[in-house]
């Protein structure tokens, strides 16, 4: 039987810890839980350069270089997690787990934790468990964390890797905070820095890592940025289609030609991120850049049923009522995944503060729900029917929602 033929530098790189194929697949399930997959896959594609082949293993020769079987392995997960297509983004204080489960309820097929601050994850207990938390029903989870230190970073990603499919690596946060922390898209000039992340995190790790970017103005840039993350280990990207300056989603939108560019150029899967604002713009963005599933973050803020395949159909398109009832279904899963208040009234004001001139009455004593500590309290009380108009628009729920 003949020996694939792997060089000698395929066979020290990192990125044999990604190596696929029927023999090493069936192999690495039975890998100790505490082995990485880095050592485990040098072992077992060593073993198989000196012929030690078990039985199945093709006859026929190949050759394999190290982006190959990095790309192999990264199409591997990504059939094990199903392929999904529609993504809840990351988004701070607003992806936690009751409403990455609204999402998921209503068509969402893969979701993002908040951004995670690496450095006070892992030093402060009660940042971990205030702003991780899941349950077996969060899956597929890709945990994202922000950082800019290699070690930190892998030693704040080992305490969740056994609770989500994937680790993300924040490299697009274009908002001040992290310019003054040094991370996310203010990263973009120490492409150094931001592989030496990626790389402690595909060499430590025993699930894949991934990577959420923006575009540089230049195509060029950004395809070489690209590259560079899926040579480093990265196994999904997500492209934003905009670059770090263009900040407001709703003034500037997204260059559905630059992802376009990018899955065209690189091996791993890829997703979109921009002017996601309907499902039919899921479908339109996925047959023009052939990217392998979409993310949206603000439109799914306004409306956590937008991939919901009812939206599509006729009398399914969103309406007040139609956020109200989100609303109390939200408010039911935020009991029961204890929620801090700043979130609730984030998503509270999210789904009825922007859209419609209306505020829920309790039925119980029939009261406007004008405060969150009664919205907390009567949360099982909303009636969908009982709906007060207001005089005037979002400045009225304004005064409602958050009092002075």
């Amino acid at each position: 039987m003949a020996s694939p033929i792997l060089s000698a530098e395929a066979c020290s790189l990192y990125d044999l810890r990604n190596v696929s194929g029927g023999y090493l697949r069936r192999q690495v399930l039975n890998v100790p839980p505490k082995t990485t997959y880095l050592s485990s896959i040098r072992r077992l594609v060593c073993t198989a350069v000196h012929g030690n082949f078990a039985e199945g293993v093709p006859s026929t020769s190949m050759t394999l270089s190290a982006t190959d079987l990095h790309a192999q392995q990264a199409w591997e997960f990504w059939r094990k997690i199903g392929s999904p297509k529609y993504h809840v983004a990351p988004m701070v204080d607003q992806s936690e787990l009751a409403f990455r489960q609204l999402c998921l309820r209503y068509g969402a097929t893969a979701a993002y934790t908040p951004m995670l601050h690496s450095r006070l994850f892992l030093e402060d207990p009660k940042y971990r468990a205030e702003h991780f938390t899941t349950c077996p029903g969060d899956r597929p989870l890709f945990v994202q964390f922000c950082a800019n230190n290699p070690s930190t970073l892998l030693q704040a990603a080992e305490l969740v890797q056994d609770h989500c499919d994937a680790v993300d690596i924040n490299l697009g946060c274009p908002q001040r905070i992290a310019r003054k922390g040094k991370y996310g898209a203010f990263l973009m000039e120490q492409m150094e820095l931001i592989e030496s992340l990626v790389t402690a995190l595909a060499q430590g790790l025993r699930v894949p890592v991934t990577c959420k970017i923006r575009v540089f103005p230049e195509l060029e840039r950004t395809l070489a940025y690209a590259h560079m993350l899926e040579r480093a280990g990265c196994s999904v990207l997500a492209v934003h289609g905009r670059t770090r300056e263009q900040k407001q989603a709703k003034a500037v939108r997204a260059d559905w030609n630059i992802i376009k560019a990018v899955r065209e150029a690189v091996s791993i899967p890829v997703l979109a991120n921009g002017n996601i604002r309907h499902l039919q713009d899921v479908h339109d963005c996925i047959a023009y850049t052939g990217v392998q599933g979409v993310m949206s973050a603000e439109s799914l803020l306004e409306d956590p049923a937008l991939f919901w395949h009812q939206r599509l159909q006729p009398g399914g398109a969103y309406t007040a009522v139609e956020g109200v009832r989100l609303l109390k279904e939200y408010l039911d899963l935020a009991e029961q995944f204890p929620t801090p208040m700043r979130m609730v009234r984030g998503h509270t004001f999210g789904l009825i503060g922007h859209r419609f001139t209306c505020v829920p009455i309790c039925s119980c004593c029939h009261l406007y729900l004008a405060t969150p500590s009664i919205l907390c309290h009567h949360q099982a009380h909303i009636d969908l029917q009982g709906v007060a108009v207001a005089t005037s628009a979002p400045e009225f729920l304004v005064s409602c929602l958050y009092p002075a």
